[in-house]
C-alpha cells in the first residue's frame, strides 16, 4: 500500500507539472502564437482502449488461466494459455508499460530521468505523463495532432479531452479523478467532487446537516462544569 501510495503521488506530482506547463506556455515554448493559432497551446487527454490486450504474453514468459464456463472443455483438465495479457494478471502492468515505453520511444520521445512514468519529446515541445492506459500530454496542438496519430497506427484509443484556449477546443475534463479546467483566468484543477459524494454515502451520511464546524458547540455553563480526567498514568 505505500509503495502504491508513492507512486500515486508521483503520477499527481506529475500531473500538477504539466498544467504548469500549459500555465506557463511562453517561457518553454517558443511557438506559442496566440489562442487560435495551430500552434497554441493545449492539453490532450488519451485513453487506451484494451490497453493489456496489445501486450503479447510470449514476450514475458507463459501464462494460463481457467476455462471460462461456457467453453465445452470446461471441467475437463484443461488450461487456456494467453496469447495476449488479460486485466488482474500480474504480470500485465509491467508488461503494457514496457511495451508503451517502447512506442514512445519510437515516436521520438525520452523516458524521464525522475520518474519512468513521464515522457519528453525534444524539439515538438511535447511532456507527456502515463498512468496506466491514460495518456496527459501538453504541447502545441500541431504536435499534438501528429502525437495522436502516431498512437492510431500502434493502439486503438479514444481522445477524451483537448483542453485549449481556441473557442472549439475543451474547457473541462477529469484526469486521476480530479477535474481541470481551462478558463480565461488560467487552469483550475481540484479534487472529484464525486468522490466527497461516495465517502458521504459509505459513512452513511447522506441525511445529516452540514456544519461549519463538524464539533458540538459547548455554552460556558457546560465548561465551567468539566471535571479533570484521572490519572492513570502507569
Amino acid at each position: 500500500m505505500t509503495a502504491y501510495l508513492h507512486l500515486f503521488t508521483l503520477l499527481l506530482e506529475a500531473l500538477r507539472a504539466i498544467l504548469m506547463m500549459a500555465a506557463t506556455l511562453i517561457i518553454w515554448c517558443p511557438e506559442w502564437e496566440g489562442n487560435e493559432g495551430p500552434h497554441r497551446m493545449q492539453v490532450s487527454c488519451v485513453e487506451i482502449s484494451r490497453a493489456y490486450f496489445h501486450v503479447r504474453v510470449e514476450d514475458h514468459g507463459q501464462l494460463y488461466v481457467d476455462l471460462p464456463p461456457e467453453d465445452e472443455d470446461f471441467g475437463k483438465d484443461f488450461s487456456g494459455r494467453l496469447n495476449v495479457h488479460m486485466y488482474s494478471n500480474r504480470p500485465a502492468a509491467d508488461g503494457w508499460h514496457t511495451e508503451c515505453s517502447g512506442s514512445m520511444m519510437e515516436f521520438g520521445f525520452m523516458i524521464g530521468t525522475s520518474s519512468s512514468c513521464v515522457f519528453y519529446r525534444p524539439g515538438a515541445y511535447l511532456v507527456c505523463s502515463v498512468h496506466g492506459d491514460d495518456f496527459t500530454t501538453v504541447g502545441p496542438k500541431s504536435s499534438l495532432d501528429k502525437f495522436v496519430e502516431d498512437m492510431k497506427s500502434k493502439h486503438e484509443l479514444k481522445e477524451a479531452a483537448r483542453l485549449g484556449p481556441g473557442k472549439g477546443d475543451d474547457k473541462e475534463t477529469r484526469v486521476l479523478n480530479r477535474v481541470v479546467r481551462w478558463t480565461e483566468q488560467g487552469l483550475e484543477y481540484e479534487a472529484d467532487p464525486r468522490q466527497a459524494e461516495k465517502i458521504i454515502q459509505e459513512l452513511g451520511l447522506e441525511d445529516c446537516k452540514a456544519v461549519a464546524t463538524p464539533a458540538v458547540r459547548q455554552s460556558m455553563e457546560h465548561i465551567n462544569k468539566d471535571e479533570p480526567i484521572a490519572d492513570h498514568t502507569i
